[in-house]
Formats: structure tokens, C-alpha cells, sequence
């Protein structure tokens, strides 16, 4: 399987890999490798052992370094609305025509129904 490193923590060892199925991210040990560190965004080819509860890469090689350097931030980028909105505005702002749409928070909550009827009547 292939994958791109996530995240690492060069003091303990450990990685975690976005795989390349898409299904849960697999936890990698160093204790199974004892070649060159790890870093966030190489590209890795492993055989993958999945348990009960965990998925774990193993027999782990460098396919190529520093192949994907802004993944982990652009998926973080992804899960925060609010960033992806601001980042789409900035790419379109030359071009003046972004309309802006008012955040579902700011409006006014739905009338109830007895205003609705006496607002008919």
C-alpha cells in the first residue's frame, strides 16, 4: 500500500499515514524500520496489518520525500469552513463578483406559526 505521512514525532518514533484506500489513517512504529526519519508529507509504500482496532504499517520505505509538504494543512484547511470561505473570496476577489451569502447564524430564526397565522388573517 501506499501513503503519505500525516504526522511524526521524531522523538518517540511514530508516524501516522493517510492511505492510499482512504480508509483509516495507519499507525506506523519505528520499531519495525531502521532506516532514515521520517517527515510530514513523504510518500511511503508499507504492508498494512489491520486488527480489531488499529491499522498498522509495516516493512515501511521512502518512496519519495517531502512528496506531498502541504497535505496535513490542506485537509486541516478542509475541516474549517470558515478557512476554505476566506481562502475562495481571496482567490476570486480580482474578479469582483463574489457574492457573499449571509452565515445561517446571523438569520433571524423562522417565525412561529401563531405570527404566521395572524400576519395571514
Amino acid at each position: 500500500m501506499y501513503g503519505a505521512v500525516l504526522w511524526c514525532d521524531t522523538k518517540s518514533e511514530r508516524a501516522l499515514i493517510w492511505c492510499e484506500d482512504h480508509a483509516d489513517l495507519a499507525f506506523f512504529d519505528s520499531e519495525c524500520r531502521s532506516s532514515s526519519a521520517l517527515e510530514p508529507g513523504d510518500l511511503v509504500r508499507f504492508e498494512l496489518v489491520e486488527t480489531d482496532t488499529l491499522r498498522v504499517a509495516i516493512d515501511l520505505e521512502i518512496v519519495a520525500a517531502d512528496e506531498y509538504p502541504t497535505l496535513a494543512t490542506e485537509l486541516q484547511q478542509a475541516c474549517d469552513p470558515s478557512a476554505a470561505v476566506q481562502s475562495f473570496i481571496a482567490d476570486c476577489a480580482p474578479c469582483n463578483n463574489v457574492v457573499a451569502f449571509v452565515p445561517a447564524a446571523r438569520v433571524a430564526a423562522r417565525p412561529d406559526e401563531t405570527v404566521l397565522r395572524q400576519v395571514r388573517a
